[in-house]
């Protein structure tokens, strides 16, 4: 009995090695997501590139997980719920994404004076048309109804969005998602202005005044960066006292 008892205790220490040395494998779960059409935005005609419609539609305003989202399969239908999302450069490449979301920027600061949902329009028909020439759809004229948005605002402000998106395209850091599932596919993507690092040097050509003078000290000073010549177009602006400062002690800066 004994012995029974001892080749019983045995197998089971033998069970516990192996199980325990199995390697260990970690499950991540997918990155859901709920998407949802947040109500009606507006009509948008589908128009191919030689000018030709080819239909009219009604378009919801898409949203995943609460924020604001566009679709990114031109015709397909929409359907609510779980989406799994994905970094967009599994379906763009870094020029693509770059150029679709500098036109997104430019479209979003130039459609304050319109609608909510006149904006949202605006926005996606710029990622439908810019994807058009991305991935060769054959629809990059698709518009909002013109009865909705005049022709002439809608060409003047697509055309001024390519060439920012031009002018700026080193200037900021991009990215989206993409949310793929039941339905269409849906697209999320951002901008982020680039930093960097500067070095300021204070000189003087008669340091015999400067040197040790508290009014030239450069210490604690606060500072601007401007687009025009009057230093009233802020671009990277500190607090305005430092406009103040510049213009009262024009001589510290040389």
């Amino acid at each position: 009995m004994e012995k029974i008892l001892k080749r019983l205790l045995t197998a089971i220490l033998a069970i516990v090695t192996v199980f325990t040395a199995l390697p260990v494998t970690q499950v991540h779960a997918a990155d859901s997501v709920y998407t949802h059409s947040d109500g009606h935005a507006g009509t948008v005609v589908k128009v191919t590139d030689g000018g030709s419609k080819e239909s009219t539609f009604e378009e919801g305003w898409l949203k995943a997980d609460g924020k604001t989202a566009y679709c990114i399969q031109l015709g397909v239908a929409f359907q609510s719920g779980d989406k799994i999302r994905k970094n967009a450069t599994e379906r763009l490449s870094e020029a693509q994404i770059n150029d679709m979301a500098l036109n997104l920027e430019y479209v979003k600061k130039h459609t304050k004076n319109y609608s909510a949902e006149q904006a949202y329009l605006l926005q996606q028909c710029t990622v439908w048309r810019r994807l058009s020439v991305h991935l060769g759809w054959g629809y990059k004229n698709t518009h909002v109804a013109y009865d909705e948005i005049p022709k002439s605002e809608q060409n003047e402000l697509y055309a001024n969005a390519k060439d920012f998106a031009k002018e700026n395209k080193n200037r900021y850091d991009c990215g989206g998602y993409i949310y793929t599932g039941e339905g269409k596919d849906l697209g999320q993507f951002w901008v982020n202005l680039a930093v960097g690092n500067g070095n300021l040097q204070k000189s003087a050509t008669n340091t015999g005044i400067t040197s040790g003078n508290d009014c030239y000290s450069l210490s604690g000073a606060t500072y601007g960066v401007y687009s025009d010549k009057g230093c009233i177009q802020g671009i990277f602006a500190n607090p305005a006292n430092s406009l103040a400062r510049w213009r009262r002690w024009p001589a510290m800066i040389s």
